[in-house]
Order: C-alpha cells, then sequence, then structure tokens
C-alpha cells in the first residue's frame, strides 16, 4: 500500500503542477526529480541508522511521516511549500523503503526468504501496474475540482491504512499466534510454506484480520491437499 499511494499520485503531479501552479515543463522535471534525488541521498545513511537503532519503531516512525507529507500537499498554498513536502517526502521514502525490506528480511524463514522476497516484491510490482492507472482515473474523475484535495486525501487514506496495522499491537500478536499455530502443525512441505509465505506478508501490510487470516490458512491447505492440485 505504500508503493500503491506513492504510483497513485506521480502521474497526476505534473498535471497538479501546471494547472494550479502554472509551473513551466522544466520547473517540473525538477520538482519530481527532487523526490528521487532526497531518497537517493539518503538510503546509504538509512542502512546505518536501522543497524545503530530498533529496526521496527523506525519504520513505523518514517511510514508515520511518510503519510504526514500527503496531508503537506493539501494545505500547500505555494509552489516553494510543494517543492519543501516534496523532498521531505522523498527522504522518508527512502528510509522506510529499505527499513520494510530490512524487515521483511528479518521476518522471514531463512531456509525460504528468497520466496519470501520474491512475493514481497510482487506486490510491489503490482503497486507499480496498478497506481498510475488509478491516479489517472481519478484524475480524470475530478478534473472539474482538481484544485480540491481530493486525490492528495486518498492518497493519504491508502497508505495509513497499513500504518494502522503496525501501530496495532494486538492485531500484529494475534496473526504471529496463528501462524505459529499452523506452523508447528503442519508437515512444512513445499506447498504448505509457499501458502506461509504469502500470508505472512498480507497480514504485514494491508488490514487483515486474524480470523480472516485463519480461514484462508484453512482453504489454502485444503486446496493444497488435493491430489489434483499436487499433479498440476
Amino acid at each position: 500500500m505504500l508503493f500503491f499511494a506513492f504510483y497513485l499520485i506521480m502521474p497526476i503531479l505534473p498535471f497538479y503542477l501546471k494547472e494550479i501552479f502554472n509551473t513551466p515543463n522544466s520547473l517540473i522535471g525538477i520538482i519530481l526529480a527532487c523526490y528521487t534525488v532526497a531518497a537517493l541521498t539518503i538510503r546509504p545513511f538509512a542502512g546505518y541508522l536501522l543497524d545503530a537503532m530498533a529496526r521496527k519503531p523506525l519504520y513505523v516512525a518514517t511510514f508515520f511521516f511518510f503519510v504526514l507529507f500527503f496531508g503537506g500537499y493539501i494545505v500547500s498554498i505555494s509552489l516553494f511549500m510543494v517543492i519543501i513536502v516534496r523532498a521531505l517526502q522523498g527522504l522518508m521514502f527512502g528510509i522506510v523503503t529499505v527499513a520494510g525490506n530490512t524487515v521483511v528480511i528479518d521476518i522471514m524463514p531463512s531456509e525460504r526468504r528468497g520466496e519470501g522476497l520474491g512475493y514481497y516484491g510482487l506486490a510491489n510490482n503490482i503497486a507499480m501496474a496498478f497506481g498510475p492507472m488509478v491516479g489517472l482515473f481519478l484524475h480524470d474523475f475530478s478534473l472539474s475540482t482538481l484544485s480540491s484535495p481530493s486525490l492528495f486525501s486518498q492518497a493519504l487514506l491508502v497508505s495509513s491504512s497499513p500504518l494502522a496495522c503496525a501501530l496495532n499491537k494486538n492485531h500484529l500478536s494475534s496473526v504471529r499466534l496463528s501462524l505459529s499455530t499452523v506452523s508447528s502443525s503442519s508437515k512444512a512441505s513445499l506447498l504448505d510454506w509457499h501458502c506461509l509465505c504469502s500470508l505472512s506478508l498480507m497480514a504485514s501490510h494491508p488490514p487483515i484480520s486474524p480470523s480472516m487470516l485463519k480461514s484462508l490458512i484453512s482453504l489454502f491447505q485444503v486446496v493444497y491437499s488435493s491430489p489434483s492440485w499436487l499433479l498440476a
């Protein structure tokens, strides 16, 4: 959801800068590039911070500020404010992406770590595929009211949902308990680990309830235990 919110506003930001602030095309390119430059600048230091500090609190803190800066677009009344918000959000994006990859590596079983990272990367690629499309659809849908903060508030709402899950300790502990229960009772076959790795990643980011998670695990176990699926 973090990457989805990022790709959601990426295609509509040039239209916003052009139509609201009458920004020249060359300056639009610089404003868009300052986000990436800020992320690239902070990433070498992000690795040091993750080794020197607790990883999960750092991840949650930078995620919080990343979400908060979507509200900065809403209250920006000048092009200079947009540039500052864009650069600061780029810094937070650089840290939170490095921290997210590190946390995922920490929670993955060592024998299935490569597979788990593959599922994690797949989720990011799905966001890359659908985020710009949804953003352009929202731009066309609200073209007459582009000056309103609706587009950025939607990105704020989308990025807030995984943050709420990360802050809900009861939710995370219940999810981990259900995963550990299923893991200990299963035979740890290849197909079981496919199920557990993908569902554990689902539990870390989108808002999925523990009861729903247990139902999905049971469903996957029944399906994958069928001989027809094993031979497929």
